[in-house]
C-alpha cells in the first residue's frame, strides 16, 4: 500500500458543519487522486455510506479529471431512500471515501458491499481524517489491503 498525505483543515464531523473544510479537503483529495498515473484514464467508482460520505464524494468527484459514480451504500436498516449503486465494470478503479477513520467499521461495511456488487479490489481508500488511530497504522484495523491511501494530514 502506498501512502500519499495531503494537507487540508479537516472537516470535522458531521461534514455539512464545515462544509468550507469539506471542500477543500475533498479538493485536494482529487488533485492528489488525479496525479497517480495507473489511474490515468479510468473512470473512478466512489464508494461511501452516510450523508457525510456522500458530501465528500459528490465534492471529490467534482474535481477528478475523469468520469465517475457514486456508488451509495446504506447503512444497515436504513430505508430513507433507494440504493444508488451502479458502479462502471470496465476500465474503472474503485476508490472508498470516508470522512474519518476510528475504528475500520464503516469502510469495511462498504469494502463488504462493494465485492458483492463487484469481485474487484479497493484500489484507493481516502481518508479526510483520523480519530484514535495513526495514519500509518490503519492497516490494521481494515480488512482490505489497497494499492493507495489517500490521507488528510490537517494543517
Amino acid at each position: 500500500m502506498k501512502t500519499i498525505f495531503f494537507s487540508a483543515d479537516a472537516p470535522g464531523y458531521p461534514v455539512g458543519g464545515n462544509i468550507s473544510g469539506a471542500i477543500l479537503s475533498a479538493k485536494k483529495a482529487a488533485q492528489r487522486f488525479n496525479r497517480i498515473k495507473e489511474f490515468k484514464g479510468y473512470r473512478v467508482n466512489i464508494w461511501c455510506r452516510g450523508s457525510s460520505g456522500a458530501i465528500l464524494a459528490s465534492l471529490f468527484a467534482s474535481h477528478l479529471n475523469v468520469e465517475s459514480t457514486i456508488c451509495h451504500v446504506k447503512k444497515d436498516g436504513e430505508k430513507s431512500h433507494c440504493s444508488g449503486i451502479n458502479p462502471y465494470f470496465f476500465k474503472f478503479v474503485n476508490v472508498i471515501i470516508d470522512d474519518f477513520v476510528e475504528t475500520g467499521s464503516t469502510v469495511n461495511a462498504i469494502f463488504d458491499k462493494m465485492i458483492k456488487y463487484q469481485k474487484s479490489s479497493v484500489h484507493c481508500l481516502i481518508v479526510h481524517e483520523c480519530f484514535f488511530v495513526d495514519a500509518n497504522n490503519i492497516q490494521q484495523i481494515i480488512d482490505f489491503t489497497p494499492e493507495y491511501l489517500l490521507i488528510n494530514k490537517p494543517l
